[in-house]
């Protein structure tokens, strides 16, 4: 009877257990995750796009379409990760990404739709969204695990992207000629990213990879050498007997400009 009875408690503390998950809100994508806008196009579908974004978002900041106003758009008085535009109009909702291209550049962009074909959904991808949901055809537990990991993509290839830019103003700032050559200019560029550090000529030549070409241990020394006379900013490349170089600072120059330029240079990570 004890062994019995044990069975049964066992029984209704998990029966109470599985009510208590299946009347529990699903989980959603929280603002200190994906902070998301959502803008509006008014027809006959919006309550239930409306309702389904809620589902995937915890709380979108909902914005109303109109022709003649973008500010939704903008991220003058706070910045946001990701739009979520939603509508079935797709003419219309093509324009608005091409319009809105500038600024929408730099932010994970999403379409959400109610009754969408393969083709509308071709269209806007086209447009530049990255991606387009019908909510008779995604679950939002779908939809979060995918906005999750666009997301977390997104905002790696981001990181990539300003480490190379930030890198390519570095070689513009250091560089007090106008024109460089490209193999200088990869030159210059892996010693950036090593800056401080001392780099062996058979290293820089992995990256000397122009059509093809080998080149030797004097060429890489007569590149250093035509660099290290143009080189600006309070900078130097040093050249050791083992074929050894770095980019470094010269410490009798300690202007300002110089101290910020060697910040963005320590600052820049490469994988």
């Amino acid at each position: 009877m004890a062994t019995r009875a044990l069975h049964h408690t066992e029984f209704f503390a998990l029966n109470s257990v599985m009510r208590r998950r299946e009347h529990a809100p699903a989980p959603r994508i929280g603002r200190e995750q994906i902070l998301a806008r959502c803008v509006q196009v008014h027809d006959r579908s919006v309550e239930l796009r409306r309702v389904w974004i809620m589902q995937v978002f915890a709380s979108p900041e909902f914005y109303a379409f109109r022709d003649s106003d973008t500010h939704y758009f903008s991220s003058a008085d706070r910045d946001y990760d990701a739009v979520v535009i939603s509508g079935d109009d797709v003419e219309r909702l093509r324009q608005m990404l091409v319009a809105n291209a500038a600024m929408l550049r730099r932010k994970l962009t999403i379409c959400v739709m109610a009754s969408s074909t393969a083709r509308t959904r071709a269209i806007l991808l086209k447009a530049g969204c990255d991606d387009v949901v019908d909510i008779n055809r995604v679950d939002p537990q779908e939809a979060i695990a995918r906005f999750t990991t666009m997301f977390a993509r997104h905002t790696a290839a981001l990181r990539v992207h300003d480490r190379r830019q930030l890198c390519d103003n570095v070689v513009r700032a250091l560089y007090s000629r106008g024109n460089i050559t490209r193999r200088s200019q990869i030159l210059l560029e892996h010693l950036v990213r090593n800056y401080g550090k001392f780099v062996r000529f058979s290293h820089l030549k992995q990256h000397f990879d122009i059509n093809h070409e080998p080149v030797s241990d004097i060429r890489i020394r007569s590149m250093i050498r035509y660099l290290s006379k143009h080189i600006g900013q309070g900078f130097r490349i040093e050249i050791l007997p083992g074929d050894e170089c770095r980019l470094t600072i010269d410490r009798d120059c300690t202007a300002p400009v110089h101290l910020d330029l060697e910040r963005q240079i320590r600052s820049i990570r490469f994988d």
